[in-house]
Formats: C-alpha cells, structure tokens, sequence
C-alpha cells in the first residue's frame, strides 16, 4: 500500500508540472527558435510572392498587348491601314481601347501605347508605369507588332518566352510600297 501512494503522488507531481508547464508559457529559448523559425519561413515566402505577383501582372500586360492587336486589326478592317489609331494621330494611348492595365482598378500597373502605326504595320507597348509594382520587372517594355512577333527590354530574351531577339520596326517597314 506504501509503493502505491508514492506511485499515485509521483504521477500527480509529474502532471502538475505539466499543467504548470503550460500555464506559465514558454521559455525565452523555445520563444526564440519559434521567432527564428517564423522569419526563415518569411524571408522564403515573401520574394517567392512577390515574384509571382510580378509575373502574372506580366501576363495581364502582355494578354493585353494580344487584345490590343486585334482591335487594331478590326481598326485596319474598317480603314485599310493602321494610321489613326492613337488618340494623336499615329503614336500615343490607344483611341478605341484601354489605356493602362489592368483595364480597371485604381493601380495603373503599364500604360498601353502605339508606339510606330502605317498603312501596313504597327507596333504595341506595354510600359511600366513610372514608381509602379512592375518597374523592376526585368522585362522592362513589352512590345507587340502586327505579325505577332513579341519583344521586350530584356537583352536575354527571356520574356514572353521569345527564342529570338527583337527587331524594332523601321518607317519604311510600314509603308505601303
């Protein structure tokens, strides 16, 4: 009977220490590590986030430059040429479509631009917006022409998953001749 009540008061001891365990919390160390863990998790999560966010703000842009293309071929269907598509004659915002992307919000994130309009060709930009999420994409400036031939600032050509680099267009490509 002796053996038993040691038994019965040690198990009561040990379970009491637990509970006091959690009642008073945890120490500075095991607060520590948990801190330690949580900005490990953070500082893994954060860019990882970011990096995505820019990515598909990219994809809005450049799904944009897509839509743009062909309101500027149903501008050439209407008038044969691209001339006059921009709210200033040739070059400038577009007239027949949005402006910025995405199309609505209060965050521009690129504005839209005809950059080169002729009788025969056109090229499209999305640029990053000045103190903007995107202007520190590595992209830079997408660029659109009329034969769907896709560019960007990036040197290495890694955007729009081009295999080529860019050839800006020349006022004689866009003539009629």
């Amino acid at each position: 009977m002796g053996t038993m009540a040691v038994e019965s008061v040690a198990r009561v001891n040990v379970n009491s220490v637990v509970c006091l365990k959690l009642l008073l919390g945890m120490t500075l160390v095991e607060l520590m590590v948990v801190i330690a863990i949580v900005s490990l998790l953070v500082t893994i999560a954060v860019p990882s986030y970011e990096h995505i966010q820019r990515k598909t703000r990219r994809k809005e842009a450049e799904q944009s430059l897509q839509l743009l293309r062909q309101a500027m071929e149903r501008h050439y269907a209407k008038r044969y040429s691209y001339r006059d598509a921009a709210e200033s004659g040739d070059t400038g915002p577009p007239r027949f479509f949005a402006q910025q992307v995405p199309f609505t919000g209060t965050e521009k994130v690129y504005d839209l631009s005809i950059s080169r309009a002729g009788e025969k060709c056109f090229e499209l930009k999305a640029i990053p917006v000045e103190d903007g999420r995107q202007i520190n994409d590595p992209c830079g400036t997408l660029v659109l022409n009329h034969a769907g031939e896709r560019g960007s600032d990036n040197i290495e050509g890694q955007c729009w998953n081009l295999q080529s680099s860019y050839q800006e267009l020349s006022d004689e490509d866009c003539e009629a001749g």
